[in-house]
Order: C-alpha cells, then structure tokens, then sequence
C-alpha cells in the first residue's frame, strides 16, 4: 500500500470517486477565492491617473504609485488619452503636467473640473507654480524637481479618505 498524498488520493479516488471529485473541486474553488479577493482588494485602492508628454518621467511616477501599494496607477501621453481614462475608470486623482503638446494641464484641468468634479485634481511642472496657477483648477501644485518618493508622498496625502 502506497503511503504518499497521491497514493492516498488515488485509493480513495478508487472507493469514492465523487469524495475525490469533491476535494479537487473545492481545492479549485478554494483558489479561485484568493485570486478574487486579491483582485477585489486591489480595485477598491484609489486610481491615480498621471498625464505626461515625457515618458521617462511619467512611467517613473507611475511605477513609484503603484510600489506604495496604496493606490492603483495608470499613466498616459496626453490630455485626450486621459479623458478617455476618466469616461471609463472611476478616478479619484489626477496629475498632469502643466507643459504638453496639442492641450495644456491647465486646459486638461478645466475639462477634468467640468465633467468629473470629483477628482482631485494636481498640476505639476518644472516651472513655478505661480506661472501656472489658474482660479480653482487644481487642488495642488507639484514641482518635477522633487523626488519621486516626495511627489508620491504628497499626491496620496491628496487622496480622500487617507
């Protein structure tokens, strides 16, 4: 007689097939849950959108968000691929660079202030923050000469319920 998991399984798959059947059925359904509830914890974390023309850039600060695990991340090249974004997802906080080709952050913003007045919404830029401060459009203003980890801290300090 085999002493093994596996030999034990398949004596008992001899005398109790559907015993067998059940165990591998609830073993499956057993990971299914895990895998679920993973999924349910990570889409209940807040969405950040980043929105910047400079890839290097906009890739560092979304790969430093989404390290933090406190929050979900996407980051896209402009304007018109985040409004696509925001009309699909359930964003709560965008960040955008004041400096982009074909629509400014300020421009971006006050779409975002129309349409999803929810959303907090951050400029940043290279330049100082009384240059682009527009009435209302943002909830803060980032420097991109701040650290990553600083420019992280500060957008999820920004974030409702944190």
């Amino acid at each position: 007689m085999e002493h093994s998991v596996t030999g034990k399984i398949n004596l008992l798959s001899a005398l109790a097939p559907n015993a067998v059947k059940e165990i591998r059925e609830t073993r499956r359904m057993t990971q299914l849950k895990s895998r679920a509830s993973d999924t349910l914890e990570g889409l209940l974390r807040p969405l950040v959108l980043v929105v910047d023309d400079d890839r290097d850039f906009r890739d560092g600060l979304r790969a430093h968000l989404q390290a933090s695990e406190l929050c979900r991340s996407v980051a896209v090249p402009s304007a018109a691929a985040a409004i696509k974004i925001l009309a699909r997802d359930p964003v709560q906080l965008v960040v955008t660079d004041f400096h982009m080709p074909v629509m400014d952050g300020a421009a971006f913003l006050r779409i975002v202030q129309k349409r999803w007045p929810d959303v907090v919404r951050v400029m940043m830029s290279g330049s100082s923050a009384k240059a682009v401060r527009r009435g209302g459009l943002m909830s803060g203003f980032l420097r991109k000469q701040e650290s990553l980890m600083v420019m992280t801290d500060a957008l999820l300090s920004l974030i409702p319920g944190f």
